[in-house]
């Protein structure tokens, strides 16, 4: 048994948006890179650390720069 009740509605346009909303979630973000080359230049260097682990790396190498050497090149 088929009923009508299955059978799609016409198709209708999205609303239109809130031009209020439009204005509050409207980004000016300048693109990060201008082109592939900086792109890839970018990708070349290393990326920042936050500052925690910025501060975790210097700590490390200040404990390595402390311990001595053995001969075959470990700690």
């Amino acid at each position: 048994m088929d009923s009508d009740d299955d059978v799609p509605t016409e198709a209708y346009p999205n609303e239109k948006s809130d031009k209020y909303l439009d204005k509050i979630f409207e980004f000016d973000e300048m693109p990060k890179y201008r082109s592939i080359s900086e792109l890839l230049k970018s990708e070349q260097e290393p990326e920042e650390l936050s500052p925690g682990k910025q501060a975790r790396k210097i700590a490390v190498e200040n404990a390595l720069k402390k311990l001595k050497k053995g001969p075959d090149g470990r700690y």
